[in-house]
């Protein structure tokens, strides 16, 4: 009788475990993604808690006895906070790291908040250890209009509005969910039961997620402030990775909880032979350079991740010193910079699109 009632009590036992779980072995990749997409566009605000690590060795020479040898390292502790009406973002932290001989120890205080015109501010300050300074830019209407674009497609997942700008959203989506595999097991993260993907983004996706932005009018829009050359720069260094990365989705709530991205298995050899354009660019040939240098990056750690709170109530409020900081209008397009100093205002150099469809 006790053997029965023991075997009762731990069907009883799993059967409520199984109750109680929310986790779906039918789920699938597409379904989640959804689901999070749908869960995430009812929350107006959240906080991001990033970390990132890396740790390089550079070698110019080809004998490790007589080459030169530099560390490259650095980690970073910061938390993003926003609310999207009105957009408003503020990020604080942490930046440490050592590159050929150089240290930087420094915290960082940045805002990104919507003006009472339409128009945005960007507030920032790197304090190395004397206080730092604020600085201040302007971010046009037009620019602005292209963030609450993309951030009204992410909500409600519709990208039509970003392929009319040239940009396929929904492609590039589909694309990393080819490459995204859905753990068939709950895994626990932060005392929270969650859904786990992995996947591996190659090199050739990422530079084609680069060149479809850029060839989009958001990258107009956005001011990318990258020339031809710069891009193919980009693309040649993007080429040579490899993002490992792994999301964590509240069972329950569909919310992301963690996330990693890890990028220490790629080889670099887009960014190494970049590196070595630039140091052969000043070779001389004398005798003092016999031969062109030799160039080895070693790289131990390139990593970042993410912990996410929808929870806790977000207030974004502009230091005063920062309010007072002279704003500069670099970011406003070059009418719009013209008409001010015409005595226009912006506003009435931007197309007002609702206006025209009205009419």
């Amino acid at each position: 009788m006790k053997k029965h009632i023991a075997l009762e009590l731990i069907a009883g036992t799993a059967a409520a475990a199984m109750m109680l779980s929310g986790f779906d072995s039918a789920m699938t990749v597409q379904e989640l993604h959804r689901k999070s997409q749908e869960a995430q566009a009812a929350k107006n605000s959240a906080t991001v808690s990033m970390q990132m690590e890396a740790d390089a060795a550079l070698q110019i020479g080809a004998d490790s006895s007589t080459a030169t040898k530099a560390s490259l390292n650095g980690n970073a502790d910061l938390t993003i906070s926003y609310t999207l009406d009105p957009f408003q973002m503020k990020m604080e932290g942490n930046v440490k790291g050592t590159a050929l001989g150089n240290t930087v120890d420094a915290k960082l205080s940045e805002y990104f908040v919507t003006d009472d015109d339409g128009s945005g501010i960007i507030y920032a300050n790197l304090d190395t250890g004397n206080g730092g300074s604020w600085e201040a830019s302007r971010v046009g209407k037009d620019q602005m209009r292209t963030v609450q674009e993309a951030l009204a497609a992410s909500k409600s997942g519709d990208y039509s509005k970003l392929k009319e700008q040239g940009f396929d959203a929904q492609a590039l989506l589909d694309q990393v969910e080819k490459v995204t595999t859905l753990v068939p097991e709950a895994v626990t993260t932060g005392n929270q039961e969650c859904y786990e993907m992995t996947s591996t983004i190659s090199g050739s996706l990422l530079s084609g997620m680069l060149t479809d932005v850029m060839n989009s009018s958001l990258s107009n829009a956005a001011g990318d402030g990258l020339d031809d050359q710069k891009r193919q720069i980009a693309e040649d260094i993007l080429k040579s990775l490899s993002v490992n990365t792994k999301e964590d989705y509240n069972t329950e709530t569909f919310l992301p909880v963690h996330m990693e991205m890890d990028l220490s298995g790629s080889d670099f050899s887009g960014l190494v032979s970049r590196i070595e354009s630039l140091i052969r660019a000043g070779y001389t040939g004398s005798a003092a350079e016999p031969e062109e240098p030799q160039l080895s990056v070693t790289v131990n750690t390139l990593k970042a991740s993410a912990d996410y709170d929808f929870d806790t109530p977000v207030s974004i409020e502009v230091p005063e010193e920062a309010r007072n900081t002279p704003v500069s209008e670099s970011g406003l397009s070059a009418d719009a910079v013209k008409g001010k100093a015409a005595g226009i205002d912006a506003d009435q150099l931007i197309p007002d699109t609702d206006s025209q469809q009205e009419t």
